[in-house]
């Protein structure tokens, strides 16, 4: 490997060089690519809402997706704008909107390569692709519907055609037009952005004022900022917001900024690169000291800007001096490796970093923000299929659950589309009374027959055990059961109530009376192989004392019995019971499902009024 490493040529893109940057992308992609259908969270919610992705948020005009950006002030549209027309190109599903960070990421990783080989070498290329992509921060927008990747990828076409219209002799218009263009695609990415163009014109005031395309380059600084005057209003708005502190959970110190901004970029290594940016630093060409200086004063703004402005509280804001980072850090590993130390060491242990923290929890919690993560998706798998038109759906958010996701989108985004008469949120906050509970209970079930409670299998309310023990059985509902969801993550349960007389079919105990039968959720057959149901059961104190068991048959088109589950009546005189048939063995055609009472110790069949089993339900099974 060391000699592979070694053999990577100085001068041109070799095949080595393309070997290894090959690999590298493969690599990346392989690591987003597996993340690219996780559900969606909060903020990618609002990326698809004001997109307009049909069918749950459009199809809409541009004009009223930019609309739909406006309101939220906080951020420019031009990675929106890009994302509605890519949607149109590939797609609207998560997968397919997601590729476009993947792509853009991707690209960046290229072009940080390719202006290092230019500027350095091809050793140096590999080293600042490799510690700028081999990121678990940098992964994880590679597979996040939000600009952030694109960031990167903007804010490097700026530093490349600024190199072609400042620096190289006698540039073209489309140089200059080409430049102004990369600035407003900067800040219409991200506004923080800005500052990385700010830095870029201190420098270019402070350096390069008296060549003699400076006033060119001047001009075409402004003409990127006039581009951006349409959207200056929103800008404002969202600065007035931001000094106010609307938005901040807390607010860096320089020394934590620094050192957090380092740890994501190195994946938890931030000495490592304080060691390689010192060994580093001794590269005294013209290109490493504009790094440096450009990298020192984006710092220097973003320091001050979050003492003016408290809501820079996010890391992924800083993003765009990754770059910056990578050539620093690949500069100090080739320093190194003139010594004698092998970069296949340290970038081996810049690996092992960034998969550590790729695939811990822990380190996953901080880079991913998962309390903004609920389980709305395994909420939707678990009960999708078997939701009725006139059932309520209550979820019980943990106790002081964030306030982002008592505002309901992300949970409206995911009961979209449900059979459902009414989805309710319940929000347990510090200033919740049961009494508000209770009413938000009542007001999530009223006037309807079937009741799917639902929470987090690992953060249950303590409320929960209000709703089971009293809401729910004073409003005349029974509980059929936990559901088997396919998801751990979750919990179902349902309650039903009785129904209507159709739903209703008695059986006769001779000289004892009545066993009746309530189909309280008719059957359904899930994903072609399993028959859901739910079953309620009445019956006189007297009748039955354990005798008697409940039978749900399968009979195919010629009256063969085919399938069957069978389940003891308990004593006590009444209940629920919620389960499932499978199917699966069974080959494609329609079947009659039929209901029926025996007695389990004397395989005595009970009948109703017509003297026969009663016909429930005909399912047909596809192939």
């Amino acid at each position: 490997m060391t000699e592979f490493m070694a053999g990577i040529s100085n001068q041109r893109p070799s095949a080595r060089f393309l070997v290894v940057m090959t690999a590298l992308i493969l690599l990346l992609t392989g690591l987003a690519a597996a993340r690219l259908r996780l559900p969606l969270w909060a903020d990618e919610i609002v990326t698809v809402q004001q997109i307009g992705a049909p069918p749950q948020y459009g199809t809409i005009s541009l004009s009223e997706s930019l609309s739909r950006v406006q309101e939220n002030v906080w951020h420019p549209p031009g990675y929106h704008v890009l994302l509605y027309f890519w949607g149109y190109a590939v797609g609207w599903t998560p997968f397919a909107l997601r590729a476009m960070s993947l792509f853009a990421g991707l690209l960046a990783v290229a072009l940080v390569a390719q202006l290092a080989r230019r500027h350095f070498s091809a050793r140096v290329a590999v080293y600042a692709a490799f510690t700028m992509g081999v990121s678990a921060f940098f992964i994880n927008y590679l597979y996040d519907m939000r600009p952030y990747s694109l960031l990167v990828l903007t804010t490097l076409l700026m530093l490349w055609t600024y190199e072609r219209a400042a620096i190289r002799v006698q540039p073209t218009f489309w140089a200059y037009a080409a430049f102004a263009l990369s600035v407003a695609a900067v800040i219409y990415t991200h506004y923080f952005a800005a500052l990385g163009v700010a830095a870029l014109g201190t420098i270019h005031l402070a350096f390069r004022f008296r060549r003699p395309q400076s006033g060119r380059v001047i001009v075409a600084f402004a003409v990127g900022g006039l581009l951006f005057l349409p959207w200056a209003g929103v800008f404002v708005a969202g600065l007035d917001l931001s000094a106010t502190n609307v938005r901040a959970v807390f607010n860096f110190t320089p020394s934590q900024m620094l050192y957090t901004l380092l740890t994501m970029f190195s994946s938890g290594a931030a000495a490592l690169v304080v060691v390689l940016a010192v060994v580093g630093a001794r590269e005294r060409g013209r290109t490493a000291r504009f790094v440096w200086l450009w990298l020192i004063a984006c710092l220097a703004l973003i320091v001050i800007a979050s003492r003016v402005f408290p809501s820079l509280f996010a890391v992924r804001y800083l993003i765009f001096v990754f770059p910056a980072l990578a050539v620093v850090s690949a500069l100090g590993i080739e320093a190194l490796r003139r010594v004698g130390v092998s970069p296949v060491v340290i970038l081996t242990v810049w690996l092992a970093a960034c998969l550590w923290n790729y695939t811990d929890s822990e380190a996953q919690d901080a880079i991913l923000w998962r309390h903004f993560r609920p389980p709305f998706d395994a909420l939707r798998a678990g009960v999708i299929g078997r939701t009725l038109p006139d059932d309520a759906l209550l979820y019980a958010l943990p106790s002081q659950a964030p306030n982002e996701l008592t505002t309901g989108y992300l949970f409206d985004h995911y009961v979209y589309g449900l059979p459902l008469a009414r989805a309710t949120l319940l929000q347990d906050l510090e200033a919740t009374t049961d009494a508000q509970y209770a009413n938000d209970v009542r007001a999530g079930i009223a006037e309807t027959r079937r009741v799917w409670l639902t929470y987090p299998a690992a953060e249950r309310n303590w409320r929960v055990g209000t709703i089971t023990e009293m809401n729910l059985p004073e409003a005349g509902y029974q509980h059929c059961g936990v559901v088997s969801a396919p998801d751990a993550r979750i919990h179902v349960e349902l309650w039903s109530r009785a129904g209507a007389p159709t739903d209703v079919h008695p059986f006769r105990v001779p000289n004892e009376g009545n066993i009746t039968l309530d189909v309280m959720q008719p059957p359904i057959l899930l994903d072609r192989d399993r028959l859901f149901f739910a079953l309620g059961w009445a019956h006189a104190e007297r009748v039955g004392h354990g005798r008697h068991s409940f039978a749900l048959h399968v009979f195919d088109a010629a009256g063969a019995l085919v399938a069957q589950l069978d389940r003891g009546l308990e004593p006590g005189g009444g209940g629920c019971y919620a389960g499932e048939l499978a199917l699966d063995s069974l080959p494609p055609g329609r079947y009659d499902v039929r209901l029926g009472v025996y007695n389990w110790q004397t395989g005595e069949r009970l009948f109703g009024e017509s003297d026969t089993w009663r016909s429930i339900a005909t399912v047909d099974r596809h192939e």
